[in-house]
C-alpha cells in the first residue's frame, strides 16, 4: 500500500546547511543573483533546482550540497 507524504515536510540539506552558516535567503539570493522566493521554493521541493542554483551551492559550501542533496519535486 502507497503512503501518502507531503514533500514539502521533507528534510532540506540545502536549508539545513544555509541555517548552520547563519545565511539568509537575502544572503544567498545576493551572491548568486536568483531571486529569493525561487530558492525558497527549490529548498523545500515546491520546484526543481536550476543548475546554476546546484552549482552556486556546490560552490558556497565546497562540495557539501550536491546536486543528490535538494528535496525531490513531483510535478502534480
Amino acid at each position: 500500500m502507497w503512503k501518502y507524504f507531503n514533500m514539502r515536510k521533507q528534510r532540506s540539506k540545502p536549508r539545513e546547511w544555509r541555517q548552520e552558516q547563519g545565511m539568509s535567503l537575502e544572503d544567498i539570493s545576493t551572491r548568486v543573483g536568483i531571486a529569493r522566493g525561487y530558492i525558497s521554493e527549490c529548498e523545500t521541493g515546491v520546484k526543481s533546482a536550476s543548475a546554476k542554483l546546484i552549482r552556486a551551492y556546490e560552490t558556497l559550501s565546497k562540495g557539501q550540497i550536491t546536486s543528490l542533496s535538494w528535496p525531490l519535486y513531483y510535478s502534480r
